[in-house]
Formats: C-alpha cells, sequence, structure tokens
C-alpha cells in the first residue's frame, strides 16, 4: 500500500474512535478532512475512504482507497505530505499505533522468488 492509504488504514486499526487517542483522532481527521476538500465529494477516493471507515479490516476496501488516492495523485502536495508526516509521527507515539503501522507496512530491501520457471510479471506493493 501507498503511504497515505498505510497511515488511514493503521490509524483506523489504532482505534481513533478511543478517547485515549485524540492525539491520532485529531491528525486523522486533519488528513481526511484535506483530501475531502481537495477531492469533490462525490469523487470515488472519497467514497472509498467512507466505505473504509464503515469496515476498516476489509482488504477489498483498502485496495480500492489506495487505488482511488493513486489515481487522484494527491499525495504529491505539500499539505498531504505535512498531514500525512503528523499522522504518522501521532501512530509512532502509542503502542497501538506502532502496532497497526507494522501489520500494514512492508519493509523489504530484498525480495525473491525460489522456485523452477518463475515468471513475475507485476509487483505491488
Amino acid at each position: 500500500m501507498e503511504p497515505i492509504t498505510t497511515a488511514i488504514v493503521a490509524a483506523l486499526a489504532s482505534g481513533i474512535n478511543n478517547a485515549t487517542n485524540t492525539a491520532i483522532k485529531d491528525a486523522y481527521s486533519a488528513l481526511k478532512n484535506k483530501l475531502c476538500d481537495m477531492l469533490s465529494s462525490e469523487s470515488e477516493a472519497v467514497n472509498a475512504l467512507q466505505n473504509l471507515e464503515k469496515k476498516p479490516d476489509s482488504s477489498g476496501r483498502q485496495g480500492v482507497l489506495n487505488e482511488e488516492l493513486l489515481h487522484a495523485n494527491v499525495e504529491q502536495t505539500c499539505e498531504i505530505q505535512q498531514l500525512l508526516k503528523t499522522l504518522l509521527d501521532k501512530l509512532n507515539q502509542t503502542e497501538s499505533g506502532k502496532e497497526a503501522l507494522s501489520k500494514y507496512t512492508v519493509n523489504a530491501e530484498k525480495i525473491g522468488v525460489v522456485g523452477d520457471n518463475v515468471h513475475i510479471e507485476n509487483q505491488s506493493f
């Protein structure tokens, strides 16, 4: 997943509705509000985000959000980058946030495939 999708999913998984995570909730809300302001309220990315909020553990909904945010190309803006950094910082300050981030983040320098007649058409992370 792209960093913005990972941060959103991790924030939802960390329990942003829990009163003890108000810093994460505030950072998430700021990012979400900016995304909604940048995109039409009728956009597929906003719809995907709203659907993911209803069912955050759905890998299908996570994939749709990731795809729509990539298509909208919002991650390149300075404001989104700053809000994303703030959210990631807040997630890293709590145990539930760290746990959620580690679940959805892939850190790999080398990935290999072993086997006879192996052919890789496409890689996506």
